[in-house]
């Protein structure tokens, strides 16, 4: 378990996409998720082999570029818009937070150790 600070806009965004729980468990215990838990959880939509990666992506912006633009930018707007009215609330001091506590001793060893077991 790694323990380590996570940003608070990747903290954001992992709880809209995951739900709180699950996002919660994920940052707390700092583990890799398997492409089945990251699937399941919603972190990812589809899990395809690498020869269909890239097909199944030209797919995915060919169904949102036939979107009517108005439409598609204003549910986009929506997603996220509570985002960024946190993150404008809340950032200068989570920042600073999370700078403070990254270069840190304790976490700078964990942050050694990883990149040796990586």
């Amino acid at each position: 378990k790694l323990g380590l600070p996570v940003p608070y806009l990747a903290d954001l965004m992992v709880r809209q996409l995951t739900g709180d729980r699950p996002a919660t468990e994920m940052l707390y215990s700092g583990e890799f998720v398997t492409t089945e838990e990251a699937k399941k959880t919603g972190l990812v939509d589809d899990v395809v082999s690498p020869e269909e990666v890239e097909g199944k992506a030209v797919e995915k912006v060919m169904k949102i570029a036939d979107l009517p633009q108005a439409a598609f930018l204003d549910l986009k707007a929506n997603r996220t818009e509570s985002i960024r009215s946190l993150y404008e609330q809340n950032y200068k001091r989570k920042n600073e937070y999370f700078f403070d506590c990254w270069f840190s001793e304790p976490v700078q060893d964990l942050v050694k150790e990883a990149a040796r077991k990586f």
